[in-house]
């Protein structure tokens, strides 16, 4: 039971003086603050609101609603940033209204020591507080955005206006109130309350079980868990009178710690009584459903009535957008159709607007159900994955239903990704955390994944929002904890069978996938399970090459092998590892059984050995590359790539293998050491034996891994130590302690020809890129499509087909601008120097005069830091936010986000910025190349070229990866006929004869005489251009920034 409990629910701390003042009043209050960006001391606040709404009192301003400038009037702008002039705050405005620097402090001084429920992220407004009021106690502070990542762990975004929409419904104002927060804070109390009994009681048995753990001295935790009690358990203390009528019946005191009184005293034991989502859902949909065969023999359904759905479907389509039909969309849908009805293959160049997506579903969807066949969609990374299946399928299922097909005529339609996406039911029951045997972070995590578990359609790990909510000083060690309880909650092969795959969420997906018409997959999963369908569509195809490589080749990071030998040994802090719990186990055991004990012996023996083990490899490994760097100056290239080869069969490598087989013989020693002592503690009846067991389950994977490897490191693929020709042998030292073994699949291109094509009955292999240099030949050899085609003494050739989409935008719509006088790159020096600076200020440049939308494309991660670590003082300065993938604090979808968020911003990134984001209108008007997207020549390149000879990799390897990555980059600019830009490619080597291919991929225009718009000039040139094109110049001379580029 909770004890000790006050008004707040819990013994209150008033001598602690960063917790509250002896005067505060324990009433929550409701705090808007909005501010210009997120750094306290750069960002200025423009509007501030604290509320409270006690009950029987109504509300009462404890900051009423009060506009500030966020300038100094001695400082202001001339104009002002698009989030303050949408709101009438104009540089006249602002100059009208108190600084909010001279003010600040008076009016924060009134929530020191108060309980305060922020619609700000948790730290932003607590460094603000702290900056303006450094002598004031810090008020109690609690982020709404921090109740919904705690209480509501779901699926999407959970900052203050998705979390308003969500959960009452509309959207955040611009500038939001504190009824706003109010309202808000009460929706997810509600939401809390409208659980089922058994899940809200083991939310009130974990959560008193989280503040036991955290200690009874006072902290940040208990101060913020001890708030969060008091909105759950006393509704009274702010729900009164805020938004009229929003609600309907009131909220009672006393709830949550009624729930918590009833609930069982173990929380795994309430969950195991509580039937999740998934579960639910699965039986709502295919109980009684048979498994559907994933070939087809049968003759194809009739064509007549399918043209005809088609037809409809796209006229329809185009009546819903007000928009003319989309050239192309409605003949690939057709293609697409043909090529399963007859068996073959079809590749499609489907230029960006093509709307590939509703062109292959259609079809797909009327073909799979009339032959009551699976069949799968693949794109290449999960998460446009969840685009298709969330956003696209729901809207091609909606429109199939306007042409009249009933809810029997349309497909099981499901989602398919890699078992440990999943929570495992049985995982979740036995990681539930011991009493003091784990972290609160932990227990935190715990909780959530248990609530994500049951509330989740899919209890997919991909939706799980991994930040706990909670206030840490040490975020990324929050974080590691966190992501150590998800990774323990994740399905294994195999983990569940029988009655309980039921209530793991991998067997769930595995049972819906066999019985679902269409499944939606991602490249990864359907080339680690090739058997898996026989009629499938690959989005986004090019990719394939790439995943292939992925799929087939084999890496040992020494660096995880030395962790995963701490992990199991060593505890830390109060999260307990595996073996040592083991050994606790067995002292306190009255028998211990002879197979047991031995086992536990030697898994811990051995245990320590494959640290040691790893070491040795490391070691050697090291040798191994003194002895490449003398030679490597001494052979060709092609030649240095067979290295390793050469010192393994000279002798010199004789310790080496020697040291990988006592590695293998380990690995295989703790692997079957660890199996006998899960089976052994099978027949032990103790709750902490069932977690043990699963701890001790969760390496086996990485072992198998291992293994498979280290066979293939030692004998070949035929066991006969041949080396085979199909892999390539490599070690890399880059930026490691301690190497990465590698075995890289040479040719993927030749396994996806000669052996998973042909396994296929059918297929389409559509993407914006498919078409390369014009013709369709560097794609079909890239992807192993002219292998397929070929006769051979095993098979007969495949028939493939290509489709060209029309070009969907006019000419006039983009300007493509190559500075001739551009910096060349160069890799380090002063010549690197001089390159950075120039790429600086040209973005600096544009930015300023374009107000942001520029997305930078870069193939380097560690320069975009740098160049956005320069840069963002900049920009700050003149009001403009820049964003850069990996920057401190931001996750790659929050940095997406606020960049579509914020118009007046400029993002950099790399690698899948390039591909696959969307950034529709305004948002990115220009989109800036650094460098041409060539990889990097690394010795599996000249291994390729040694086997293939130069010419021939780099016409059906390097250069279509590359100008397929280059068209791909250039086509996040226009994505709907009213967009309008400019692209700028910042390396002149694409005006030279050996690169100028990638010129050519640029789209012309619908006519096969309109021709791309390039200026090539100087810097200041292509500006005038870019600004001319845009219709800026004009409003840049108003702003008095007309100063040339070498000038400024």
């Amino acid at each position: 039971m909770m004890g000790g409990k006050g008004l707040w629910g819990r013994v209150f701390y008033p001598c602690a003086p960063f917790l509250t003042t002896l005067n505060a009043s324990l009433d929550p209050v409701f705090v808007t603050c909005c501010t210009t960006g997120p750094d306290a001391q750069q960002d200025g606040v423009y509007f501030i609101q604290a509320t409270t709404y006690v009950s029987g009192e109504g509300p009462v301003h404890l900051i009423k609603p009060t506009f500030l400038s966020p300038f100094a009037h001695s400082a202001m702008p001339s104009n002002s940033p698009k989030l303050l002039s949408d709101i009438g705050l104009t540089p006249t405005k602002c100059a009208e209204l108190p600084f909010f620097g001279d003010v600040i402090s008076d009016l924060l001084q009134k929530l020191s020591g108060r309980p305060v429920i922020v619609a700000t992220p948790h730290q932003q407004f607590a460094e603000r507080f702290a900056a303006y009021c450094p002598a004031s106690t810090l008020p109690r502070i609690v982020a709404l955005e921090s109740i919904s990542l705690f209480l509501h762990p779901r699926r999407g975004q959970h900052d203050f206006a998705a979390s308003l929409q969500h959960f009452c419904g509309r959207p955040a104002a611009k500038m939001p109130s504190s009824d706003d927060a109010r309202d808000l804070c009460e929706a997810m109390v509600r939401d809390h309350y409208a659980r089922a009994h058994k899940l809200r009681q083991l939310i009130a048995r974990s959560f008193d079980d989280i503040y036991r753990e955290a200690g009874s001295e006072p902290s940040p935790l208990n101060q913020w868990l001890e708030v969060l009690e008091s909105l759950l358990d006393e509704p009274s203390l702010y729900c009164g009178s805020g938004t009229a009528d929003l609600f309907g019946d009131a909220l009672n005191d006393g709830e949550f710690s009624g729930d918590c009184e009833i609930a069982a005293t173990d929380s795994e034991r309430i969950l195991n009584t509580i039937t999740p989502m998934f579960k639910r859902s699965y039986h709502q949909t295919y109980d009684g459903q048979d498994i559907l065969s994933s070939r087809y023999e049968d003759a194809a359904p009739d064509t007549s009535t399918r043209n005809n759905l088609l037809q409809q479907f796209f006229d329809r389509l185009s009546k819903h957008f007000d928009a003319k039909p989309r050239a192309g969309q409605l003949e690939l849908s057709q293609q697409v159709a043909e090529a399963f009805d007859n068996g073959n293959f079809l590749i499609g160049d489907a230029p960006t607007g093509t709307g590939k997506t509703l062109a292959y579903l259609a079809p797909l969807l009327w073909w799979s159900k009339q032959t009551e066949t699976r069949v799968a969609v693949s794109t290449y990374t999960r998460a446009l994955q969840e685009q298709a299946f969330f956003n696209e399928v729901p809207r091609a299922i909606k429109l199939l239903k306007e042409c009249g097909l009933t809810d029997e005529q349309l497909p099981r339609i499901s989602l398919l990704k890699g078992r440990n996406n999943y929570i495992c039911g049985r995982a979740i029951i036995d990681t539930a955390p011991e009493p003091s045997a784990a972290s609160s972070i932990a227990r935190i995590t715990w909780m959530r994944l248990a609530i994500f578990y049951c509330e989740d359609i899919a209890a997919d790990l991909d939706g799980f929002p991994l930040s706990p909510g909670v206030p840490s000083a040490n975020a990324p060690a929050t974080l590691r904890q966190a992501r150590a309880m998800v990774n323990q909650t994740r399905a294994l092969p195999a983990c569940c069978r029988g009655k309980s795959a039921m209530r793991c969420a991998a067997g769930i997906r595995t049972q819906q996938a066999l019985r679902s018409h269409i499944v939606v997959t991602n490249h990864a999963f359907i080339l680690a399970q090739p058997d898996e369908f026989s009629h499938v569509v690959f989005d986004e195809c090019d990719h394939l090459h790439e995943v292939a490589l992925s799929a087939r080749s084999f890496d040992i990071e020494l660096e995880d092998v030395m962790q995963l030998s701490k992990d199991l040994r060593r505890n830390r802090g109060r999260d307990r590892a595996a073996l040592p719990m083991l050994s606790k186990l067995i002292s306190n055991l009255p028998v211990v059984p002879p197979r047991l004990g031995a086992a536990a012996d030697t898994a811990q023996e051995l245990c320590s050995k494959l640290d040691a083990v790893a070491f040795e490899t490391s070691t050697e490994l090291k040798q191994f590359n003194e002895y490449r760097r003398e030679l490597e100056g001494k052979r060709t290239r092609a030649e240095s790539a067979s290295l390793f080869h050469e010192y393994l069969e000279s002798g010199r490598g004789d310790v080496l293998l020697t040291t990988l087989q006592s590695f293998l013989d380990t690995v295989n020693g703790l692997d079957s050491s660890l199996r006998t002592t899960i089976e052994e503690l099978g027949d032990i009846e103790l709750r902490l034996a069932r977690k043990i067991r699963w701890r001790l389950h969760r390496p086996l994977e990485s072992l198998d891994h291992w293994r498979e490897g280290l066979e293939l490191w030692l004998g070949g693929e035929s066991g006969e130590a041949d080396f085979s020709d199909k892999l390539h042998f490599e070690a890399e030292f880059t930026r490691r302690r301690h190497p990465l073994l590698l075995l890289k699949y040479l040719l993927p291109q030749e396994w996806l020809g000669d052996v998973y094509f042909p396994s296929l009955q059918s297929a389409a292999l559509v993407s914006a890129t498919s078409k390369i240099r014009n013709s369709f030949k560097p794609m079909r050899s890239y992807l192993g499509l002219d292998i397929l085609a070929e006769t051979t003494q095993e098979r007969a050739g495949r028939e493939i087909n290509n489709f060209t989409g029309p070009t969907t935008f006019s000419t006039d719509a983009a300007i493509y601008c190559v500075p001739e006088d551009a910096v060349p790159y160069a890799y380090r020096g002063p010549d690197h120097d001089a390159w950075l600076e120039y790429i600086e200020n040209y973005f600096f440049y544009l930015g300023e005069r374009t107000r942001g939308r520029i997305l930078g494309l870069f193939t380097n991660s560690a320069l975009v830091k740098r160049i956005g670590e320069r840069l963002a003082p900049k920009f700050r300065a003149i009001g403009l936010q820049l964003l850069w993938q990996g920057m401190p604090g931001l996750s790659k979808e929050e940095v997406m986000r606020t960049f579509k968020a914020n118009h007046e911003s400029i993002l950099l990134g790399v690698d899948t910025f390039w591909y696959g984001v969307d950034f529709p209108g305004t948002t990115c008007e220009h989109i800036v190349i650094a460098k041409l997207p060539y990889g990097a020549p690394d010795r599996y390149m000249h291994a390729q070229q040694a086997r293939l000879g130069y010419g021939i990799q780099r016409n059906t390897i390097y250069l279509p990866k590359a100008l397929a990555m280059f068209r791909q980059g250039c086509g996040r600019l226009l994505r709907s006929e009213n967009d309008r830009g400019s692209i700028t490619i910042l390396d002149k080597r694409v005006l030279d004869g050996q690169h100028a291919n990638f010129l050519d991929e640029l789209p012309g225009g619908v006519d096969e005489w309109d021709m791309p718009n390039i200026v090539r000039a100087n810097t200041e040139e292509c500006l005038s251009a870019i600004f001319k094109h845009m219709g800026l110049a004009a409003d840049i001379k108003r702003r008095g920034l007309d100063a040339g580029f070498v000038e400024s």
